[in-house]
Order: C-alpha cells, then structure tokens, then sequence
C-alpha cells in the first residue's frame, strides 16, 4: 500500500568465521642447475598447518583437488630442489588452516634452471688458426664450485686431457702444444 516499512535491530552479533586466507607476493628466484628459491607473505593469520606448495613443469593452475609437493612449512621461503636442468618449473602457494580447510592457490611464476655446462666462450666452435697452446675460456655457472675439463681430439673423445679437475677458475691454458692442423 506505499506504507514505508521499519525494522530495527538491537543486540544482534554475527560470528562469521574467517575464511582461509591464502598468501600473496608469491616469487621464484636464484636459479641453480638443480633447484630454486620460493618466497612469499602471510595472510593476516598464519594458517595453522602452515603451507603447501606445487610446483611443476606445466602452466596447468592446481585446483582444491590437487596433492601438494610439499606440505606443512612453517616460514615464508623454501628451497625447491632435487630439480633437472635447464627447465621451466611453475609455482603455486596455498595457506593449510587444517586438515578440511585450505585456500587457493597463489601463483608465484616461473623460473627457469640452468644448466651444468658453461658456455664455452673462446675459442670459438671450429675456430682455425688458433694457437697451439690455446687458452680456453667459459662464462661462470652460477652455483659452481668447481669445473672439470676434458678436451679429446675427436667428438666424445677425452685422449688429451681426461677430467681434470680446475678448481673454481673459467679458463684453462694448454702447456703441452697440440700439434700442427689437429
């Protein structure tokens, strides 16, 4: 009928439990060949059962269903390891309030491993001319400690020098001359 309606309420509490609150700024970084550095920020309450990542070589986002990689960790960085070379890996982070409750995923990028191998820097591939007591030299790994060489005279092969261990150095200069158009 048009009559304006009024309700008024007094002494009402609503006790809204909070929701599971995943974790932000999630990021991957320092690549090694074999492993790499997830990091990430609290929710406003630290999740009870601490956090659950997955990772993998697929851009496929996790979903509720998906078994995490690893469980329960407590600070807000990890080492992601036991990884192959020279490979994408994608991340994810998620809060573990308890055992029925986890929020969603936060997606912390990509990163890329890197490789066992230096890249050899001179002499060039094929190069000719080059003197016979050559100096080799490679970009530095990072992560490297040390570095073995093994030089032969034919693909594979290993008859002129057999692993040598260099110590953490990028080159490595011939004293024995090669001979003539080897």
């Amino acid at each position: 009928n048009g009559s304006p309606w009024y309700i008024s309420l007094d002494d009402i509490s609503i006790d809204v439990a909070a929701a599971c609150i995943e974790p932000n700024g999630v990021t991957s970084s320092a690549p090694t060949a074999t492993s790499y550095t997830l990091t990430w920020t609290a929710p406003p309450t630290a999740p009870a059962g601490g956090y659950d990542v997955y990772y993998s070589t697929s851009n496929t986002p996790p979903d509720a269903s998906t078994a995490p990689t690893l469980t329960g960790l407590t600070g807000l960085t990890t080492n992601v390891s036991n990884l192959q070379p020279l490979t994408e890996y994608y991340s994810w982070v998620r809060s573990n309030c308890s055992a029925t409750e986890k929020s969603t995923w936060f997606y912390g990028g990509k990163v890329t491993t890197l490789t066992f191998c230096p890249n050899v820097t001179a002499p060039a591939n094929n190069a000719t001319g080059v003197s016979t007591t050559p100096t080799i030299t490679w970009d530095a790994v990072n992560g490297a400690t040390n570095y073995n060489i093994t030089v032969g005279s034919t693909p594979g092969a290993s008859d002129v020098v057999a692993g040598v261990d260099m110590g953490n150095v990028t080159s490595f200069t011939f004293a024995t001359p090669f001979f003539n158009d080897t």
